[in-house]
């Protein structure tokens, strides 16, 4: 699972980069166009939060179930595994 996290993490981050660079050169070819105020006014409309909020937020409580689950898991089978119980038998 954390291989397919960190190659998905990579595909974001080249994405996200050649974004980037994009808006640099957009910023040096036509300087007169406001190209980072337009980009931060995108990213604080209350509708644009929203869908990154809605989107992410049931996807980690997801996830972290998931991992919660695991590790309860395996933390019971371990417990069973390695349990020495004392006492007379029934």
């Amino acid at each position: 699972m954390f291989t397919l996290l960190m190659a998905q993490l990579k595909l974001y981050d080249v994405e996200v980069s050649s974004y980037r660079l994009l808006i640099e050169q957009l910023k040096k070819s036509a300087p007169d166009i406001p190209w980072d105020k337009m980009l931060r006014d995108i990213r604080n409309t209350k509708r644009f939060r929203q869908h990154f909020r809605k989107k992410y937020d049931v996807t980690v409580e997801n996830f972290l179930e998931q991992v919660d689950a695991q590790i309860s898991g395996h933390r019971e089978r371990v417990f069973l595994r390695e349990w020495k119980p004392k006492g007379r038998a029934h």
